[in-house]
């Protein structure tokens, strides 16, 4: 073998080479076929081989391709974190649920009667009418007195509680009918007798007097007495809110508060609105649609402060209103609703305005913005 092919081995490294090849037939073929490649060729072709200049034309070559496969990263990407974050919002809700406001079960329509003894008006079927002195007629949100067995000298008082939630009918012995609004008290006799027809009021009722000249009717309020022949008003007197508001809306009523000593006469389709802290009385054109809305079994306020909006619903549903804000009290809504429709989404209706936001824990709402 010519030592010259044999890659600029020295005499003994080449005599090591050929006695390592007769020992191995196969290893020396192989051997045979790389002999005919000239090394000092290849390194000259090497150093001719511009590396900086292929290698941006392998750039250019491969760019498209990175740039779609980091297309495609970033979308998959995406997917991966959109279904990852509703997979954890799905089990969040299903381990930590919303709070929703609890479903409130109104109490039951109570009847005091004057030994003291206590009426649950809420199922009549059971309720025995015989321990009520005089005829009693009890119907499904209604109860009716009449006077044909009652003696005319009878001091006997029933107190008629309605709760939250709820709504009554009341027909007094002469056939005055009142309906009571929700959170309202009112007491009176079995029979009206002497010279005057009078019952005592705690909240709102709409009342339609029957005609009596010689008897005139008094509604008593803890800070306001009012007396009529026969008309039709509306009281809204209770005693968390620091204003009692009177609508006629036929007929003429006299007020009078004793307190601050003042007197007032209503005509139809006038308001009276008199304020306990300051005893400042004014008078002023009633909306007599809004006024009633409760009685139709709707929800009406116009350019109302949201707390007062607020209190009126919560007779209604029966919850807890906290502000994050003081200054959020006295914004103001327009709010035309269903009395029966679900809170939430009267309180969506408002959420949609004025940038107010509601948050829900357990029966308590939290106002913020």
């Amino acid at each position: 073998m010519c030592k010259r092919r044999l890659w600029g081995l020295n005499g003994r490294e080449a005599e090591q080479l050929e006695a390592w090849l007769k020992e191995n037939p196969r290893d020396k073929s192989a051997f045979k076929n790389l002999q005919h490649i000239d090394p000092e060729g290849l390194a000259d072709r090497y150093e001719k081989i511009d590396i900086d200049r292929q290698w941006k034309n392998f750039q250019k070559r491969t760019a498209w391709r990175t740039y779609i496969w980091w297309r495609v990263g970033v979308v998959a990407a995406g997917i991966c974190l959109l279904l990852g974050t509703g997979w954890l919002f799905y089990r969040q809700a299903r381990l930590f649920p919303q709070p929703e406001i609890a479903a409130t079960v109104p109490e039951a329509v109570r009847l005091v009667l004057s030994s003291g003894r206590i009426l649950d008006l809420s199922d009549c079927e059971n309720v025995d009418v015989r321990e009520i002195e005089g005829k009693v007629i009890l119907h499904n949100g209604q109860l009716e007195y009449c006077s044909d067995s009652v003696k005319r000298n009878s001091e006997e008082t029933n107190t008629l509680i309605i709760p939250k939630g709820a709504f009554y009918h009341l027909i007094f012995s002469d056939g005055t009918k009142v309906w009571l609004n929700s959170d309202s008290k009112i007491t009176y006799p079995l029979v009206f007798s002497g010279n005057a027809r009078k019952v005592i009021l705690t909240g709102e009722a709409y009342f339609e007097v029957e005609h009596d000249e010689s008897t005139p009717f008094i509604v008593n309020t803890e800070v306001m007495d009012l007396q009529v022949l026969g008309t039709s008003f509306n009281i809204k007197a209770y005693d968390n809110e620091n204003t009692v508001v009177t609508t006629l809306v036929s007929g003429k009523i006299r007020q009078e508060f004793p307190n601050v000593g003042k007197k007032i006469v209503l005509t139809p389709s006038r308001q009276s609105v008199f304020d306990r802290v300051s005893g400042k009385l004014e008078t002023k054109q009633a909306d007599i649609q809004e006024t009633l809305a409760w009685r139709e079994g709707k929800i009406i306020a116009n350019n109302e402060r949201l707390e007062d909006i607020f209190r009126q619903l919560s007779r209604w549903y029966d919850f807890k209103v906290a502000y994050t804000l003081p200054s959020l009290k006295d914004i103001r809504f327009y709010l035309h609703s269903n009395r029966y429709a679900e809170v939430r989404t009267i309180l969506e209706h408002l959420q949609t305005t004025k940038g107010i936001r509601f948050t829900y824990a357990e029966n308590t709402i939290y106002v913020s913005q």
